[in-house]
């Protein structure tokens, strides 16, 4: 557990640049056809962020609906590298901070929306703390709801069954039946194992040492393994619950492991893979197999009493990922090179 202080920044070097092109912030924003949400995004960060020497990396990933324009046209200070392709979050994330000069580095959705003194807080905490690599804020979404997805414990068969069968929900102050997400709304800065990319503030430093963004997943848990380098390199992760960002969750993807996310069960599939054996790798099928089928009968039958859309919604979502999983583990028992698959 960390103090809940604030300490003015203090001046470090990188070994990255020289001094005299540096600046206490680069906020890197990776885009691909969310140009409402982008041009959103932007708007809060230069509203709401004040006190701060920072710069403005926005990557588009080849988008058509029309974002480096009116990016380009309405705000003429960001910085923007247009790609030919969409290069995926990971590489283009990458792409924009090989072009920062910052000591820290902000890695920032297109739909989040900073709100006032947020960036301040993040920068001043990690400034205070050289030991720490990365820090994580509050997210909240539409309905100002704590997103538990906002920082977590790092993926295992007793944190998936946590999560899949509710025994974290049930028992949230029990160490021992804590999910991958965090329990709830806490009140102190906190160390975990990972934050959400959503938001995610680097030391330089820390973000070289572990040589970028990592790219090996098909879609989500880069900010997982991102931090799991950072904690074998020896830094520190934070959660900072009192600066608080808003994130929607519903720009171009989804987050981490979340029913809802395409692609996310292999991608969790292929860290357990890496980080906990195949065997782990194999036994998260049936384990998921039976949690979102309990999970798509629970909101079927809610649905049907209850005629709510977002209870429908979760069953069809829970559907989708029952179907994802059994096309994985048939990928598995066929003995195919599943977890390179794309």
């Amino acid at each position: 557990m960390y103090p809940d202080t604030i300490i003015d920044n203090q001046d470090q070097t990188t070994g990255m640049r020289a001094r005299q092109d540096t600046c206490q912030l680069s906020i890197v924003i990776v885009n691909w056809n969310t140009r409402q949400m982008l041009l959103d995004c932007l708007a809060s960060i230069y509203q709401h962020t004040h006190h701060l020497d920072f710069e403005v990396i926005v990557v588009d990933n080849g988008s058509i609906d029309g974002s480096p324009d009116s990016c380009a046209k309405i705000f003429p200070q960001v910085k923007l590298l247009t790609q030919q392709d969409n290069l995926g979050f990971s590489r283009g994330t990458n792409a924009g901070v090989l072009a920062t000069k910052g000591e820290q580095i902000l890695l920032l959705n297109t739909d989040t929306l900073v709100l006032d003194g947020a960036l301040e807080r993040l920068v001043c905490l990690l400034a205070a703390h050289p030991e720490v690599g990365c820090i994580g804020p509050r997210l909240i979404d539409r309905f100002q709801v704590l997103q538990r997805s906002s920082a977590g414990l790092f993926p295992t068969l007793r944190t998936a069954f946590n999560y899949l069968f509710f025994t974290n929900q049930i028992f949230p102050r029990q160490r021992f039946f804590q999910g991958l997400f965090l329990p709830g709304e806490l009140s102190q800065v906190t160390e975990v194992d990972w934050i959400s990319s959503a938001c995610m503030l680097l030391r330089r430093q820390a973000l070289f040492d572990i040589g970028l963004l990592p790219t090996i997943y098909p879609a989500f848990l880069e900010d997982t393994e991102c931090c799991r380098l950072l904690k074998e390199e020896g830094w520190i992760v934070l959660y900072d619950p009192t600066a608080t960002v808003v994130h929607y969750a519903n720009g171009t993807t989804r987050k981490v492991v979340q029913p809802h996310a395409p692609n996310a069960w292999r991608s969790l599939s292929t860290y357990f893979h890496m980080h906990n054996g195949p065997r782990s790798a194999f036994w998260l099928q049936p384990m998921g197999l039976l949690g979102f089928g309990v999970r798509w009968a629970g909101y079927t039958l809610a649905g049907r009493r209850r005629k709510e859309g977002a209870t429908n919604q979760r069953a069809d979502q829970s559907l989708l990922r029952l179907k994802e999983i059994t096309v994985l583990l048939k990928e598995m028992l066929s003995g195919q090179d599943w977890h390179s698959v794309r």
